[in-house]
């Protein structure tokens, strides 16, 4: 009989500690590297990379985007910083997406323009696509 109590107070600790890690983030990071590329409110093709940081909360996903890159043709500097996030919200009686990204660009330092996107998509529960958006633009200073 000790030897079950014993058994049962160390799978209740191994539970709540397999818990508690479950509960972490998820976080994950990736480059992307570009070669002469041509972005919007930018005179020049640029070489650079960005760089992804990912983490998932349990069907909350969040990213922060940080890019350096530099002008082919006149060698500014120009850097990218933006954050997304995105809810998906399996509920009863429907499925709901939900996703905004907001990237701002520099030239040396200076405001040059911004990227926003945002999307929305909501399934009932027959499987019927019942809301949707998807607006995206770039803004040029």
């Amino acid at each position: 009989m000790k030897t079950l109590k014993i058994f049962i107070v160390i799978c209740t600790i191994i539970g709540f500690n397999t818990n508690a890690v479950n509960a972490q983030p998820v976080r994950s990071s990736y480059t992307i590297e570009y070669v002469s590329q041509q972005f919007p409110c930018i005179a020049e093709t640029v070489t650079g990379s960005l760089v992804v940081q990912e983490a998932d909360l349990n069907g909350r996903y969040h990213a922060e985007i940080t890019g350096t890159f530099k002008g082919d043709i006149f060698g500014f500097h120009y850097s990218f910083r933006g954050v997304a996030n995105e809810d998906d919200l399996p509920i009863p009686v429907a499925f709901v997406d939900h996703n905004q990204i907001i990237v701002l660009m520099r030239k040396e330092g200076k405001l040059i323009g911004k990227y926003r996107l945002s999307y929305h998509v909501t399934i009932n529960a027959n499987g019927d696509l019942t809301a949707n958006f998807d607006e995206s633009e770039w803004i040029c200073d």
